[in-house]
């Protein structure tokens, strides 16, 4: 009796201190690949980490460049753009919903400075003939299109940023 006791015991005390293995959960689009460019205020921007996923009514591109000229202003960019009900290639305006106008395509561009100052945003607003996203392909491994946007600063709405020349080839 004594012996089986202390097989139990060494057990409970093996299993009490074994390691628990726990998937934790891959953030959406952490294994995409492809191309993400643009010139993004007159400086060729080529993403070297790429993501795209669909959850929902949601379909999010992004990307982003560590920028490792000193002489540029900053010192990475993440560009995002945001698809609401893409079902199929689609001609888009971005904008910001906004004076009675609601928009199915947002892009932004989060540039942080190279001086340490707070990250700078840029929110895509329609500018005739430049605030376009033409999703020329999409599937259940990959989309792709071609883009550009005027993206503006809520505390400074005079600072802006031509984002132009966008394309992506990107997987989900």
């Amino acid at each position: 009796m004594k012996n089986i006791l202390a097989v139990i015991l060494s057990l409970l005390i093996l299993i009490s201190c074994s390691k628990d293995e726990t998937d934790s959960p891959v953030e959406p689009g952490a294994f995409s690949t492809g191309i993400f460019s643009a010139n993004i205020g007159g400086v060729q921007w080529n993403a070297g980490t790429v993501r795209a996923y669909k959850q929902g009514i949601y379909t999010r591109i992004n990307g982003t460049q560590e920028i490792s000229d000193t002489q540029n202003k900053y010192s990475s960019m993440i560009l995002f753009i945001d698809i609401l009900h893409l079902n199929g290639p689609k001609l888009f305006a971005i904008g910001e919903d906004g004076n009675g106008l609601n928009y199915s395509a947002y892009a932004r561009v989060e540039a942080t400075p190279r001086n340490g100052d707070t990250k700078e945003i840029f929110y895509g607003q329609y500018v005739e003939n430049l605030s376009l996203l033409d999703v020329t392909g999409i599937d259940s491994e990959r989309i792709r299109g071609e883009f550009g946007f005027r993206g503006f600063t809520k505390t400074t709405p005079v600072d802006s940023m031509n984002v132009v020349n966008g394309t992506f080839n990107i997987t989900f």
